[in-house]
């Protein structure tokens, strides 16, 4: 037999083998489910923030191609008027 204490109100009870282990796996499946979707929440969050990311380095990759673009423009118009 095992003895519990209950958190909120302080009374022990006691409970047989089997009941402990049923309150034992209840404890360690909403801990275990707890965690998961905590878990999957940041690996969410990290995936948001790398596709963003993403997207910011492809807009400044064709800002970069847009002025390399007006450059060599500027260059030429230079050289055909010498």
């Amino acid at each position: 037999m095992k003895e519990l204490t209950c958190p909120k109100c302080g009374n022990v009870f006691t409970v047989d083998e089997a009941d402990y282990a049923s309150i034992v796996s209840q404890v360690k499946n909403s801990e275990f489910e707890s965690e998961v979707s905590k878990r999957l929440e940041e690996i969410r969050t990290q995936q948001a923030a790398q596709q963003q990311a993403m997207l910011d380095l492809e807009a400044q990759k064709n800002q970069i191609a847009a002025m390399n673009v007006r450059t060599e423009g500027t260059v030429a118009g230079k050289m055909m008027g010498e």
